[in-house]
């Protein structure tokens, strides 16, 4: 691992599982979802970085990085109709997918 990756896989392992390094986005969108063409954009792209299929894992007690085939890659693709949510049910949501 480099010497970044070592520091998160040694506070992983430290504290647990946490969202710190993550960047949340929420995205309004307006008009009609092509939900398989988005799907497939971000399929697109999580195949060709392989950043965002590296996960760490031990071989022999020392810590490794896996690279996960693009086509074994699970990425948490999850829809949501919201249209009629109210402001503070959208803002809610949003928060509690931020937080995880």
């Amino acid at each position: 691992l480099s010497f970044a990756q070592s520091r998160l896989w040694f506070l992983h392992q430290f504290h647990g599982p946490s969202a710190i390094y993550n960047i949340p986005v929420a995205l309004r969108l307006h008009g009609k979802l092509d939900a398989v063409a988005l799907r497939a954009a971000f399929s697109d792209v999580v195949a060709r970085q392989e950043s965002l299929r590296t996960v760490f894992g031990l071989s022999d007690g020392v810590p490794r990085q896996l690279i996960v085939q693009a086509e074994k890659a699970h990425w948490g693709w999850r829809t949501v109709d919201a249209t009629t949510w109210s402001a503070h049910q959208l803002a809610e949501a949003v928060g509690a997918v931020g937080r995880l």
